[in-house]
């Protein structure tokens, strides 16, 4: 998701929103929930992410902007968790460049793969 969005729309962000997953999550047996499929994630251009809020959220969100404009695209990614109303964000920096997780993804159908095969 972040090469893709990186590559279509230029520098940005993954955003993850825990607050429907966290309630969904609490409803039911933990064993047998699958986080990843019930946190909604999406990318965010930088653009985008100035063009959809005032300049008051703009300021409250200066440590997410400041993370775009900063992390290799080549080699990182930032994601912004949000939960409760709270924003946190953070450069990712995988053991596999993002583009080669993009590229491999695609490659299996977006079924998990041995990292260790060539």
């Amino acid at each position: 998701m972040a090469w893709e969005g990186y590559e279509t729309l230029g520098r940005g962000a993954v955003f993850a929103n825990y607050d429907d997953a966290a309630r969904s999550v609490a409803m039911v047996d933990r064993g047998g929930k699958d986080m990843q499929s019930t946190t909604p994630s999406f990318y965010v251009d930088r653009d985008k992410l100035v063009e959809m809020n005032d300049k008051e959220q703009l300021a409250q969100m200066k440590h997410i902007l400041h993370r775009i404009a900063v992390y290799n695209p080549q080699t990182q990614f930032v994601v912004v968790f949000e939960a409760d109303g709270t924003q946190g964000a953070d450069i990712v920096t995988p053991n596999h460049a993002p583009s080669e997780v993009w590229a491999r993804t695609r490659k299996d159908g977006g079924k998990m793969f041995d990292w260790n095969k060539k």
